[in-house]
Parts: structure tokens; sequence; C-alpha cells
């Protein structure tokens, strides 16, 4: 789902919408969320919203067991549609929390999204299955799916994450991305692709707004390497 993802997403519901550090195990069972709005939407380097701005919200529910599930979504204003539903997401796992901090998880996740460009529209779906790490200041996630937006076409996701305080209510956050096509290459699709995103935050209460910069590559000739690079600006709260 990326303070996401997310991604647009993320699929941890400890590390909502990529704003806080990891949160401390519950006593009780907990109920988490994050509603963020953002200049640009964006999966993995590529606007959705065709470089407008988005509402999104994430809602997640935790046992201390172990086990959580969560759903995110967003809407945005994009331009020549108006508002328009960009993403639905459903996710679920177990977190193995560990007594010094961090944890271990492993989940699933089914997710469609709404691609607008210059009034144009494309439905892009897939599944994916996940494990790794949660810590105090980085997570890292190895990422599978076996429908990555076209049938048959099977990738590897390579999702690290990190945020680091540089002063009292500021920090520092960063994202990079590996993706490689492992079987049934989409016809003109590179097979390895990479994203970036480093920017700054600061803390009011339980709101965050911040600055981000976005890159991906390879770089891909004609419209679709339009918007390769973007920076953009939001705000979120986190419940």
């Amino acid at each position: 789902m990326r303070r996401a993802e997310p991604a647009p997403h993320r699929t941890r519901p400890a590390r909502l919408a990529a704003l806080a550090l990891a949160v401390a195990a519950p006593a009780h069972a907990q109920v988490a969320g994050a509603i963020s709005a953002e200049s640009d939407y964006r999966l993995r380097g590529f606007s959705l919203s065709d470089e407008g701005p988005a509402l999104s919200a994430n809602l997640s529910y935790d046992l201390p067991a172990g086990p959580y599930v969560g759903v995110a979504g967003a809407v945005g204003l994009v331009p020549h549609n108006g508002p328009e539903l960009l993403s639905r997401i459903l996710y679920g796992g177990f977190a193995l929390r560990r007594p010094g901090g961090g944890s271990w998880d492993v989940g699933v996740s089914a997710q469609r999204y709404e691609s607008y460009r210059a009034g144009l529209s494309a439905r892009l779906k897939y599944d994916e299955v996940y494990a790794g790490w949660n810590g105090e200041s980085l997570d890292a996630h190895l990422r599978y799916s076996p429908n990555y937006i076209r049938p048959g076409v099977r990738t590897l996701y390579l999702d690290l994450n990190g945020a680091r305080e540089i002063r009292p209510d500021w920090r520092v956050f960063g994202h990079l991305g590996v993706m490689d096509t492992i079987g049934g290459r989409a016809r003109g699709s590179p097979m390895f692709r990479y994203d970036v995103r480093v920017g700054v935050a600061r803390q009011f209460g339980p709101f965050d707004a911040h600055l981000a910069f976005t890159t991906r590559g390879p770089r891909t000739p004609g419209p679709s390497g339009r918007d390769r690079h973007a920076l953009t600006v939001g705000a979120s709260y986190v419940f």
C-alpha cells in the first residue's frame, strides 16, 4: 500500500503511509489508519493520476498474536477527467514481533488500480505474496507477483524503505524499489526497473507534512517517459 507503494501504499499496517517509524507491538488488538493528501499519486514511480492531486486512506486491524488485515484506497482529481477512483487494495498477513523491537512478516495483497493519462485510462491489477522485516528505521520486503499487470507476467520486487530523525519533529526518508521480470515478459517492457523516492518530513502531532523527489528507470522513449521525475508535496493524518 508505501509511506505508499503505499507506495502510494504500504502493506505493513504499523507503518501506514510511510509516515511513522515502527510502532511497538500492542498489548491488545489495535486499529490503525492514515489519511493522506498528495500532489501526485504514484505507483512505483509512475503517475496514476496524470500528475493530479489525490486523497488516500489506509485502515488496518492487528491482533497481538500476529495476524493483521487491512484495506486501502485512493481517489484523485485527474486532469481532463475530474474526480476518479485510483486504487483499491486488500492485504493480510502474519507478523512475528521480536522482543528487542521490529518484526518479521509474511502476507498477501490484491491490488487494483486505474491509470490516467491525457484523458485516457487503463485498468491495472496484480496480486502479491511478500515477506520481510520491519525495523525501527528500516524495512525490507521481497514481493512476488504471478500476474503483474498482465496474466502470466511474473515479477520479483525488492522494496526498501528507511527514515531517520535529524532533529526533533524532522526526519529524512527514502525508498528504493527494484523489480525484475522473471517470466512472461510483456512486449516492449524492460526486464529490469527501479524507482527511487527521497524526501524530508515535518511532524505536527498526529499530522505530517512532507516534500519528496521521485524518479524511475530505465529511461523509456516517448510519452511514457515524460513524468519520469517528479517533485511532490503532501500531508497526512495518522491515527
